[in-house]
């Protein structure tokens, strides 16, 4: 029998989820204030001040969607840690998620192909899953922030 593995699942936008490994699972936040930085793109800009760090705020619905964040409602941020190679110091950026992330349990019964709605997904995703019958896609944080940042 197939041990299951454990993910940390979190709504970008109404009935639509993604997956991070638990170990990059951070911190929920449900209180902050964004710092604004004119001319970066409407998915990523702004930051935010969390442990003495200044983290990029991205909005997951904003970049698949290519809506403003002002037009999807949000209510926390999800911190995510990541390093972009072995060895490397962790890194932190933050998602911005529609309600409170939850963790489940998934097996290889569960793999998925990627959404079709957006050509990002396998720049940012490892793999994916269903869940409540739906895509789930399994992020690579330092692959979803370096892209940003480069």
């Amino acid at each position: 029998m197939q041990t299951p593995a454990t993910a940390v699942i979190a709504p970008y936008a109404p009935g639509r989820f993604f997956a991070l490994p638990p170990v990059c699972s951070v911190a929920v936040l449900d209180e902050f204030t964004p710092i604004e930085v004119p001319a970066a793109p409407y998915y990523c800009n702004s930051l935010l001040r969390w442990q003495q760090q200044l983290l990029p705020v991205l909005d997951l619905a904003s970049l698949i969607r290519a809506l403003p964040a002002a037009q999807i409602g949000r209510r926390y941020v999800l911190v995510a840690a990541y390093q972009v190679r072995e060895f490397a110091p962790i890194q932190h950026g933050a998602l911005m998620i529609a309600d409170l992330p939850q963790m489940i349990a998934v097996t290889d019964a569960d793999a998925s192909a990627l959404p079709d709605d957006s050509d990002i997904w396998p720049e940012i995703s490892v793999s994916c899953f269903r869940h409540a019958d739906q895509p789930v896609p399994i992020l690579d944080p330092a692959l979803l922030f370096a892209r940003q940042l480069s």
